[in-house]
């Protein structure tokens, strides 16, 4: 199964900024934020993709969204005419290859910040 059907066929492919990495569920990522500390999260919902969180898709949502080691949700817009990842995401390590089957808990590989 090729990326594009993965996603559904949502559109041009999401990628980290100032890379041509795609971001893909299940990625662990790093996300900085603006006069407080960085927070690690994996990638829980693409646009079109799949998602732990089905709700949003259901809601027709252009979203892309990552879950903090804290539980917390950092929603971030997904701009087909922009698909690139805002530069206060950046991975950490590569999801599985392949498709990975959503679930409602997403471990996180290594220990939080």
């Amino acid at each position: 199964m090729g990326r594009d059907a993965e996603r559904g066929g949502a559109g041009p492919r999401l990628c980290y900024h100032g890379t041509d990495q795609e971001v893909r569920f299940g990625d662990e990522v790093l996300v900085r934020r603006l006069f407080r500390s960085a927070r690690r999260g994996v990638v829980c919902h693409l646009h079109g993709g799949m998602s732990a969180l089905p709700e949003l898709e259901a809601a027709g949502a252009r979203l892309w969204t990552v879950r903090d080691s804290d539980g917390e949700y950092h929603h971030f817009v997904y701009e087909p005419e922009r698909p690139v990842a805002p530069r206060s995401v950046v991975l950490v390590s590569r999801a599985a290859e392949g498709p990975q089957a959503p679930s409602t808990r997403i471990p996180l590989t290594t220990p939080p910040c």
